[in-house]
């Protein structure tokens, strides 16, 4: 019979094991608390386009839809645009947990 020969384990993986598993512990904690807002977003006619920040995030289906967007807690620019008109724009800051609403606004 053989017998297999384990060698013990060196402090400097235990080490190396442990900051690891702290770094894989932050990142998931890091995503779940992310500090985000909600921006609501009443938008009058079908097929409008909400920009944040220059980026496309959405297009709306109906009249008067009311267009919810989770973003990161900071300053925002907000574009609401038609592909003929530019229906508004605005800036605005976000804090953490924060609902800012937006209603139908102008260029």
């Amino acid at each position: 019979m053989s017998s297999v020969y384990y060698k013990p384990m060196k402090k400097n993986q235990y080490v190396a094991i442990g900051i690891v598993a702290l770094a894989l512990i932050a990142g998931a904690y890091l995503l779940i608390t992310r500090e985000t807002g909600i921006v609501e977003i009443t938008v009058p006619l079908a097929e409008t386009t909400v920009f944040i920040d220059n980026k496309r995030k959405v297009t709306t289906s109906t009249d008067n839809e009311v267009v919810t967007l989770s973003i990161s807690a900071r300053e925002h620019s907000v574009l609401v645009a038609t592909m003929t008109i530019c229906r508004g724009s605005k800036r605005s800051k976000l804090e953490k947990r924060q609902v800012r609403r937006f209603g139908p606004f102008w260029c």
